[in-house]
């Protein structure tokens, strides 16, 4: 364990707290059972210890179901004397607490206010720390924040919101895809994959995205519609991507086609003859390519 006792002015209890928690740290075979002593000592320790040994009680906090756990990442993620890592890190770790606890509705209860700061740091790692699968009483709070003024504010609320584990958010979602800026429709197309196989709008919305304005868009449809539906179901898709004015989507679009028996593609023999003349070489390599698994099947 780091000689922490020489570079931090600590009260006894403190300093007790923190050699017993470095212990725990350094040796995961000494660790008790989490209850509420064992909480108290790492609250203590908290108060004392470096950053990175904070990130870490922050962790072992997160294991344990317990209301005192609960309290101490709260308290830790409201405390305006922490960085923001700390803060953040004890709001992931306060969501996977769930709503079991003894004061899971007073912790709801504060978080929601905490979404109403004035600062949105705290919002968006009270929207985080709301984010617990099966927490959907707290769905119409997050809703308002997904519309919140602020980018970071806005991605927590769409991955906690993805984190109740509820397919019914896939309307909210497409929804907010209308008006949303580019970066938070980036990150709501990469959380609907979670609910691809229970709604199929959202393989739909991947397919409507590789038409979008924003070649980023396009892109980022393209690479998700691989991970959630049939190549072959959707060939027609895939030409009109081989024709797409952003190289990176042609070379995307040809990369999932090298994996598809020749068979199957060959109905884009036209399409991948005109790659062969493409400005850019990697393109024209991998059409070659293809056109060739063509020819000899």
């Amino acid at each position: 364990m780091p000689d922490l006792k020489n570079n931090i002015i600590t009260f006894p209890d403190q300093w007790h707290a923190l050699e017993r928690v470095g212990e725990w740290l350094e040796s995961p075979g000494k660790l008790p059972e989490l209850n509420d002593p064992a909480v108290l000592l790492m609250r203590r320790a908290l108060a004392a210890a470096p950053e990175a040994m904070k990130i870490r009680i922050l962790l072992l906090l997160g294991t344990s179901r317990r209301s005192s756990a609960a309290d101490t990442l709260y308290t830790q993620m409201t405390d305006i004397e922490q960085s923001d890592e700390v803060r953040r890190f004890a709001a992931v770790q306060l969501c996977s607490q769930g709503p079991d606890l003894d004061i899971a509705k007073v912790l709801k209860a504060r978080l929601v206010e905490e979404l109403n700061s004035p600062q949105p740091a705290r919002r968006a790692n009270a929207a985080i720390a709301l984010g617990w699968e099966g927490h959907l009483d707290c769905v119409l709070d997050l809703l308002e924040v997904l519309y919140d003024d602020d980018p970071d504010v806005q991605e927590a609320a769409v991955e906690a919101l993805t984190n109740l584990g509820d397919a019914r958010i896939v309307a909210p979602f497409i929804e907010r895809l209308q008006t949303a800026p580019v970066a938070q429709q980036k990150v709501i197309l990469d959380n609907m994959e979670r609910f691809a196989a229970a709604d199929d709008r959202v393989a739909a919305t991947y397919l409507n995205y590789l038409s979008h304005p924003n070649a980023e868009l396009r892109l980022d449809a393209l690479s998700l519609l691989g991970r959630v539906g049939s190549i072959g179901e959707h060939l027609v898709d895939y030409a009109g991507c081989l024709g797409d004015v952003d190289p990176a989507v042609r070379a995307m679009a040809l990369d999932h086609l090298y994996h598809q028996a020749p068979e199957r593609i060959s109905a884009l023999i036209p399409q991948l003859e005109a790659l062969t003349t493409d400005p850019y070489k990697e393109i024209r390599k991998r059409a070659h390519t293809l056109l060739t698994g063509i020819d000899a099947s």
